[in-house]
């Protein structure tokens, strides 16, 4: 009776180690791209620039979701309740504070950081909810679980992005907490209240529908129509009206990105990186094979709890959801965030399983085994933060972009007006004022090499005619951008780091 508690004891202490280190990390990054004595300028996610500009068109009254194909080629590919969202809390944070728009991108960092330790809290209680453990240890690894799940090397960088992420996975999360807080009970008021939380998830992120699969899917297991029924119509009622809403040009951001293909080699760069950045999560997954495959009891178990069955389509939703998406060229490992939660859930909820099986004799060198290789997805999870601070693979610091971006910005300053800049990010409007800001998509370089139509002929065709005054271009770009020869301007002889002015001739 006394090795249970020791085993997972020593679980909860790993768990508990590689979550403060995670948390420490987290922290050193943190103060390295916020400053509350200048707007710092910098990303910490790829193309965050196409999230910041909807966001002050939003603040700004302008058009959020714009027709691409027109000046200045900028597209909206996120769901408008993340953008309204950041725009309101950001708003709010400038105007109290007199703060010009540069400090827009450090507001909506808080918003993020934020999310943060409420999701963290949140998913805590989902886990008591689901479990009820039955003393510290367990208790630790639930907390331990909730703070990987938000502030986990997985996460990382996107902790303290202004990205849709964090939020709609905390709606998710929050989705689960409400469903079953209710549905013993009453269930008609678990349906309403989870489907408004899932259609926050959706409105932050259109991909985030996994709880509702789960939902959906746990309800037609225990076949209850009448809820299911409730909760299609609730949830297919509110997307419709949004489209009606929206209009074409907020629908056509829906699928405008899915253009960009799918490829089995992202998917493979993708599924590589969340190996290395959720150990802890995958060694879950490895112990949950393993004490499924060494009692029948414990599988058994599985089926006669409405939370375990629920636990398990959560994660196969999560799984098949999640890795479809991630195939999408494009994609990163922030696809997997949900997933992350959903392998939690189901390994907590195992683990009360596991416990029971040892103490009781059954399958006991397995299931030991079970715990052990969940010890070692910790232990592994401490030596890869313990590499980052030590400086043998990672970054802590993104400070150096400010600098970068700031040179950049005082180059093109110099310039005749209308520049084009050659960086999305220096085209934010407080990084280059003008009247046209070229925050182009993401998509733009292959919506180009498709040959689709722009308006005057893209960027490229407004460089033939002349529009802009000057080019601060990519040291890259040799003599064509976009192209478009660059005959009609003279080469200037002093470069800006690795940009290249450009004057046209009059």
């Amino acid at each position: 009776m006394t090795f249970p508690r020791l085993t997972f004891q020593t679980l909860a202490v790993f768990s508990a180690i590689s979550v403060l280190l995670s948390v420490a990390l987290m922290a050193a990054r943190i103060a390295t791209a916020v400053s509350f004595s200048e707007p710092l300028q910098l990303t910490t996610s790829g193309w965050e620039q196409e999230t910041l500009y909807p966001i002050w068109k939003a603040l700004n009254g302008h058009v959020v979701y714009p027709d691409p194909y027109k000046i200045p080629f900028a597209a909206t590919f996120y769901n408008w309740l993340f953008i309204e969202a950041y725009a309101v809390f950001s708003g709010a944070v400038l105007s109290i504070f007199s703060l010009a728009d540069a400090w827009l991108p450090t507001a909506g960092r808080f918003l993020t950081l934020g999310f943060l330790f409420i999701g963290t809290a949140l998913s805590y209680a989902t886990f008591l909810l689901f479990l009820n453990p039955p003393d510290r240890p367990m208790k630790i690894l639930c907390l331990s679980f909730a703070a990987a799940i938000f502030f986990g090397t997985l996460v990382g960088f996107w902790g303290f992005t202004v990205r849709a992420d964090i939020g709609a996975l905390l709606f998710e999360i929050l989705g689960v907490y409400v469903f079953w807080k209710f549905y013993p009970s009453r269930p008609y008021r678990a349906v309403l209240l989870f489907a408004i939380a899932a259609y926050c998830a959706w409105g932050f992120k259109q991909v985030d529908i996994v709880s509702n699969v789960a939902v959906g899917f746990f309800l037609l297991y225990r076949r209850d129509w009448k809820p299911l029924f409730l909760l299609i119509c609730v949830l297919l009622a509110a997307y419709l009206a949004t489209f009606a809403i929206g209009g074409p040009l907020y629908i056509r951001g829906f699928y405008e990105s899915s253009r960009l293909g799918y490829s089995l080699a992202q998917f493979a760069v993708n599924i590589s990186n969340f190996a290395l950045k959720a150990s802890p999560f995958l060694a879950a997954l490895g112990a949950l094979a393993l004490a499924g495959a060494a009692s029948p009891r414990w599988r058994r178990a599985w089926l006669a709890d409405d939370k375990s069955v629920f636990a398990l389509i959560g994660l196969g939703s999560a799984m098949a959801i999640n890795f479809l998406i991630s195939t999408k060229v494009g994609s990163a490992d922030n696809y997997y965030f949900v997933l992350s939660f959903f392998i939690a859930l189901a390994t907590l909820k195992g683990y009360d399983l596991i416990r029971e099986d040892i103490e009781t004799g059954e399958s006991q060198i397995p299931l030991k085994g079970a715990l052990g290789i969940s010890t070692l997805g910790w232990a592994t999870n401490i030596a890869a933060v313990a590499a980052v601070f030590i400086g043998i693979k990672g970054i802590v610091s993104v400070a150096p972009q400010h600098e970068f971006y700031s040179t950049i910005k005082n180059c093109a300053a110099k310039l005749p007006k209308p520049v084009f800049v050659d960086n999305a990010y220096l085209s934010l409007p407080w990084m280059s004022p003008g009247e046209h800001h070229f925050v182009v998509s993401y998509s733009y370089p292959m919506d180009r090499g498709l040959g689709l139509p722009f308006e005057k002929g893209g960027i490229g065709g407004m460089i033939r005619e002349g529009y802009f005054s000057s080019l601060l271009l990519h040291e890259k770009n040799k003599g064509v951008y976009d192209g478009a020869t660059l005959d009609g301007y003279k080469k200037q002889a002093a470069p800006c780091r690795s940009f290249v002015p450009y004057i046209r001739v009059k």
